[in-house]
C-alpha cells in the first residue's frame, strides 16, 4: 500500500498528519495462536504503527506499508504478527485512520475491501 497527499513537494509542508492502516480479515482472530477462528471479525484487525502523512512532503514521495510486514494485532498486553491473506479466505476489510494522539483516539478517514 502507498499513500502520498496529493500536491506533495509543492509549498510549504502542512503540520504532521498522523494515519494509521487497520487491516480486518474476515475471521476472528484467536489471542492465543494468531489464527483465525470461525467467528466473524468484530475489531479493528491488524494495524500499522501511525506514520505521518506529510513525511515525505520535501521529495514528494509516498509513504509504503506492507502487508502482513508492517501489521500487528494488539490484544492487552500481547502483540500478534498479521496473518498472510490467503490464510483466511473472505471479505477483508481495509480502513485508513486518523490517529490524533493517542492508540484509543483516532477517527476514520476512509474505508475500502477486498475479496481473497
Amino acid at each position: 500500500m502507498e499513500l502520498r497527499p496529493k500536491d506533495a513537494g509543492e509549498g510549504k509542508r502542512p503540520a504532521p498528519y498522523y494515519v494509521s492502516v487497520g487491516i480486518r480479515p474476515p475471521h476472528e482472530t484467536d489471542r492465543t495462536t494468531g489464527r483465525p477462528l470461525r467467528s466473524a471479525a468484530k475489531g479493528i484487525g491488524f494495524t500499522s504503527k501511525p506514520v505521518d502523512l506529510y513525511s515525505q512532503w520535501a521529495s514528494g514521495g509516498t509513504i509504503k506499508l506492507s502487508y502482513p510486514k508492517d501489521f500487528r494485532a494488539h490484544f492487552d498486553n500481547r502483540t500478534v504478527d498479521a496473518i498472510p491473506v490467503g490464510d483466511d479466505r473472505g471479505d477483508w476489510t481495509v480502513v485508513l485512520y486518523h490517529v490524533e494522539g493517542g492508540p484509543t483516539k483516532f477517527t476514520t478517514v476512509v474505508c475500502n475491501g477486498f475479496h481473497a
